[in-house]
Parts: structure tokens; C-alpha cells; sequence
């Protein structure tokens, strides 16, 4: 159902979750980010698009998530990521969404009635074993990541998450290698796309260990990328990526910029040619302004103007 919204939409009910193309993902408010709930209780959550130009919107099916039978189990609906493949009036999009804590991503056409959730399986033959941490449609297809590192497709036809390819590249000292898993879990992962080509940006989250990889399609496998080509900048906010032309908007080349999840209050940049991390700000001699849009837990979106 499209319609065009005659009053502005109630912040106190409804919160920006995400940006898709022009659009705005609201989804409605908890009254509290975690939310304690009873063994085996489903909890909805209302969700809809809005374009803030044509003020139009477009219902969602509501998200119905079943809490595990497990007393005290603390939940939110989080969206860390929600994409579009196409315009949400045309008849080829499709929605994809990845919750916070989850292990396969769902997905609707505007007018379903309910969310498709994606099957996945693992090589050893257990099944959702590491959490999916981004999402991206990249060349008419879409692609998942796990926390560790292994790149996933989505196969609609089929309703299925197959695995492609090798996991990200390790790094691990002697100590590393005693508790691998760790190692996983100390690195925040995001995708990016950029010159026709597919990134990862591997952050760790005390900030001084970045690592840029990029997928090589003919041999299924990452690259180690020591360098942005093509004048490039990489912006991570929250759970969202960029790659922008830096001398067109008035940034430094060669570097990504990033907000910690732990600090909303500060970009930080990071320059790939002498790997140095400092915090960047505003120039007031600069006609490029950085643009940061909270929501109430993230900041989810920016944009550069000049």
C-alpha cells in the first residue's frame, strides 16, 4: 500500500532504523532498547518506508520475531542493516533486512504479508553457528557476512544462503592462534562497494588495527588492498558504508573515516598511506561539512555538502 502522509510522522512512536536509497526506514519505538521478555514470547515490531520527498509511504510486514525459551532473555529490534534492490514502487524490489544478533537474513516484496527468513547451513553440517554482521546487493546480487569473515549469497529461488568462497584472511600472532575465536569477535567487518568492486573494512574495536580486503570474483577469494585507488575516501557510520570521490567532496583520499560504536560523538579518520588514526573534525575554512543522523541508538547516515 502506497500513500502519501499528510502530518509529519510522531518521533515519540516511530524512530529512523535505516536509509535505503533515498528512503527512510522507521520502525517503532521501545521504550526501552532492551526489552525483558518471557520464555518462548513473540515480540512485533511495526516497520515502513518513507520518502521524505514525495512523502510517500509504504507498509512493511510487521516483524515477528519468537523469543528462545530461555527466562530473562533480554531483546531488541535493532535493524543493522535494510536494503532495497530496486525502487520500492516498481515490482523488482526487494527488501532485505539483517537484524542485530541474528543468523540468516529476510526479506519481502512491498504488499507481502509476512518476512521470508533465508535457510543456511555450514560445511560441517551444523547449522547457524556465527552471526551475520552486513549485508549488501552488489551486481544484481545480494551478499551477506558472517562475524567470521565467510561471504554468504542469497538464492531466492531457492530461499537459501549458500556459502562463496574463502573467509577473510587471518592475521593472528602465536597467542592469537590459542583462542582464534576472540580474535573474531575483537573486529567489527562492513562492506563496501566501490569502483564496480566488493570491500570488507576490518576495524578492530580498539581502533588502531584497520585492514582493507577486496573480493576477487575468478578465484572466490579476498585480497589484501594496501591502498584506495581512484581518488577514493571509505566512510563507515554506524552500520552503513560509502565509498566517495574525496577531492570532489573536499576530504582526504586514500582514507576511512569511521564512528565507533562505543563514541557517537566523533568521526575518526584513518590514512591507509601512513596508517595513522586521529579524530577528525569540521574544518571551518572548508566549504565540505560532514552530516551525521541519529537515531536512538546510532548514528546511521551522513553526507558530505560543500
Amino acid at each position: 500500500m502506497i500513500r502519501s502522509i499528510e502530518n509529519k510522522i510522531d518521533p515519540k512512536k516511530y524512530c529512523v532504523a535505516a536509509r535505503c536509497e533515498g528512503w527512510l526506514v522507521y520502525k517503532e519505538r521501545q521504550s526501552q532498547r532492551y526489552v525483558r521478555v518471557k520464555a518462548g514470547e513473540t515480540k512485533q515490531c511495526a516497520i515502513f518506508l518513507w520518502n521524505p520527498i514525495s512523502l510517500e509511504k509504504i507498509e512493511l510486514p510487521t516483524i515477528s520475531v519468537k523469543v528462545p525459551n530461555e527466562i530473562g532473555f533480554c531483546f531488541e529490534f535493532r535493524l543493522r542493516k535494510c536494503i532495497l534492490t530496486a525502487a520500492p514502487t516498481t515490482p523488482q524490489c526487494l527488501v532485505v533486512r539483517l537484524l542485530e544478533d541474528v543468523f540468516s537474513v529476510s526479506y519481502c516484496r512491498p504488499g507481502d504479508i509476512e518476512w521470508k527468513a533465508a535457510g543456511r547451513s555450514f560445511d560441517d553440517g551444523k547449522k547457524e553457528r556465527y552471526l551475520l554482521i552486513d549485508a549488501i546487493t552488489y551486481n544484481e546480487k545480494i551478499y551477506a557476512l558472517d562475524e567470521i569473515g565467510q561471504l554468504y549469497e542469497l538464492d531466492i529461488d531457492d530461499n537459501y544462503l549458500k556459502p562463496y568462497g574463502a573467509r577473510l584472511p587471518l592475521t593472528l600472532s602465536d597467542s592469537d592462534k590459542l583462542n582464534y575465536w576472540n580474535y573474531y569477535k575483537d573486529y567489527k567487518k562492513q562492506f563496501v562497494e566501490s569502483c564496480g568492486q566488493l570491500f570488507v573494512v576490518r576495524r578492530k574495536y580498539s581502533k588502531l588495527e584497520i585492514d582493507v580486503f577486496v573480493m576477487d570474483f575468478s578465484q572466490a577469494k579476498w585480497e589484501k588492498v594496501f591502498n584506495l585507488d581512484n581518488n577514493k575516501a571509505f566512510v563507515l557510520i554506524g552500520d552503513y558504508s560509502i565509498s566517495l570521490p574525496a577531492a570532489e567532496v573536499g576530504i582526504d583520499a586514500n582514507t576511512i573515516f569511521f564512528t565507533d560504536y562505543n563514541d557517537s560523538e566523533h568521526v575518526y579518520s584513518y590514512s591507509m598511506a601512513d596508517k595513522r588514526l586521529s579524530v577528525w573534525r569540521n574544518d571551518p575554512n572548508s566549504s565540505a561539512r560532514l552530516w551525521v543522523l541519529h537515531d536512538e541508538m546510532m548514528p546511521k547516515t551522513l553526507g558530505f555538502t560543500r
